[in-house]
């Protein structure tokens, strides 16, 4: 039988409002919060009402806008229609210049994320051309630029380094030399102090000089790209193994058919030096977190999206990620702030309204931490097929070598069914097919009802069924929750321990934990789960824990 908390207490902690640098009192939000998620759906509404949607910059913003229709499954949006007709244009010999014509590098990248997001099968020899283009444009000395300046741009660089990796996550060949050449550029044209700027120097030599014009924004980009860069080369977590062509649905093999056994093994970069590359990371991370701000100024959008997209990227290499940082609480109250009526937002310096809004929605929704979870194995995609009642039409490819598919059904009370029965023999596959259930968060007395089934499933025997029942009871706001998660963190498992410790700073704000590590022994696990009992007990001291 669980302590209530005293109701005054539980509003005050269940809130969990943070103090921000500029002594703003703010509450922690998530992807999943209510008050996101309304400023999401206005957003999307607001996008579809946009009828003239080129933006400030051209048609090349039109495949950006339509991502979050993508990301959001609604594939027959007209936004997307007209997006793929736009794309198309950028991968045919001068296809789609007009205004876009003195920097094609964002078109380019923009539209092949935006394909390879759509369908990496049906728009292969378009993703091929814009692969095969923005290798072709790449300067000798490694960056990407406007026609006729020697010197590379920092920021039409990122979104090309972005753009060839996403193309290369699904499967498409990408040149390993004109990764290290963008891993080398980026890191010879750092800053002393760590920063980036926009046209910077390039010395020549790894002996970094000061570089002009350096920004919050662009160092956000800049050390973003080591990160993703160093993926793209070999560099980051994780290696491929072989995969059978059999093993493969016949969708995947269009993407590699010009071999007899399909191998997926991961090439990894020769003329990068991987020590000097995780030292300036690390650099690019020391400055970045001491200037670091919500509002830079100017281009406030596209940095909201850069900066979500570096810190993804820096939380799945580095760890030690929260599940409501400072920087997306903050985020979301500038966001909350400057929401126009319609839904939408503009700033100074920006895309124009569709592509300012889509940059929102794209770090409202965290779309690139969700992207790199899909990617990492064992994270929200189902391994392998086997006795799962899936739909196989819509299998990935995923970074280990197995084939994933997912579940004909996003159901929570059925997914609950069969995680509930242990005799059912899809029950691995199901539950290895999703990070967390999507409990129904506005009917309260559903709600309560699906907690108190997933409460007993974080001691069953399963391990995929255990790990998906602490993530989503970490996922919620409720501290009778806590005892439960308390339980976890003493699981045999060291996954769900720590799935266990990040759910507990979630629900109880406590960004900072006890210190529990990633990959935590037992004895570290039961330290953990002793330091949360004391905490709890001074929160709530009559509270009963499981054990």
């Amino acid at each position: 039988m669980m302590v209530q908390i005293p109701i005054g207490l539980r509003v005050v902690l269940a809130v969990g409002l943070l103090v921000s640098d500029l002594g703003q009192r703010l509450q922690a939000y998530s992807p999943e919060s209510p008050e996101v998620v309304e400023m999401v759906d206005r957003a999307m509404a607001g996008l579809s009402r946009l009828i003239d949607t080129s933006g400030e910059h051209g048609i090349g913003v039109i495949p950006l806008l339509a991502l979050p229709f993508v990301k959001a499954d609604d594939r027959d949006h007209p936004h997307v229609k007209t997006a793929i007709g736009v794309a198309r244009q950028f991968a045919t010999p001068g296809g789609g210049q007009g205004r876009d014509g003195h920097a094609p590098t964002y078109a380019r990248a923009v539209s092949l994320i935006f394909l390879t997001e759509l369908d990496p099968v049906q728009y292969k020899p378009e993703i091929e051309t814009l692969v095969k283009m923005l290798q072709e444009s790449q300067l000798v000395i490694g960056g990407w630029t406007y026609p006729g300046m020697p010197n590379g741009d920092s920021s039409q660089t990122q979104y090309a380094v972005l753009g060839l990796w996403t193309a290369q996550k699904a499967g498409f060949d990408v040149s390993l030399e004109c990764g290290e050449k963008a891993v080398n550029w980026f890191m010879r044209t750092q800053d002393a102090q760590g920063g980036f700027g926009y046209h910077p120097m390039d010395p020549g030599t790894f002996n970094r000089n000061s570089q002009g014009s350096v920004s919050i924004g662009l160092s956000a980009a800049g050390t973003a790209s080591l990160y993703i860069g160093g993926d793209l080369v070999g560099l980051g977590q994780g290696e491929k193994q072989r995969v059978k062509e059999d093993d493969i649905p016949p969708a995947l093999r269009l993407i590699k058919d010009d071999a007899e056994e399909k191998t997926a093994v991961k090439r990894v970069a020769r003329n990068v030096n991987r020590e000097l590359l995780k030292r300036y990371q690390q650099d690019g991370n020391r400055y970045f977190d001491a200037v670091y701000k919500i509002n830079p100024g100017m281009w406030n959008y596209y940095y909201l999206y850069t900066l979500e997209r570096y810190m993804s990227f820096r939380e799945a290499v580095e760890g030690g990620g929260v599940a409501e940082p400072r920087w997306y609480n903050e985020g979301v109250e500038y966001l909350r702030q400057n929401q126009l009526k319609d839904g939408t937002w503009h700033g100074t310096g920006g895309a124009g309204i569709g592509g300012d809004t889509a940059f929102a929605i794209m770090f409202l929704t965290r779309s690139t931490k969700k992207k790199i979870e899909k990617l990492v194995p064992g994270e929200g995609l189902l391994s392998g097929g086997k006795n799962f009642n899936g739909d196989m039409t819509k299998a990935k490819l995923r970074d280990d070598g197995k084939i994933v598919a997912v579940p004909k059904t996003n159901a929570v009370e059925d997914l609950l069914n069969a995680l509930e029965d242990s005799k059912n023999s899809d029950v691995e596959g199901i539950a290895a097919s999703v990070d967390y259930l999507a409990l129904d968060f506005k009917n309260p007395t559903k709600l309560q009802a699906q907690v108190a089934r997933l409460r007993r499933l974080v001691s069953v025997e399963k391990f995929e069924v255990r790990i998906v029942a602490v993530r989503t009871l970490g996922k919620t706001d409720d501290f009778d929750n806590i005892p439960y998660l308390i339980y976890a963190l003493t699981d045999p498992d060291p996954k769900i321990a720590y799935a266990a410790d990040l759910g507990l700073k979630h629900i109880t704000r406590k960004l900072d934990g006890v210190g529990m590590a990633k990959d935590p022994n037992p004895q570290q696990r039961l330290v953990a789960a002793q330091a949360w009992k004391q905490w709890y007990k001074a929160v709530n001291p009559s509270a009963i824990f499981l054990d």
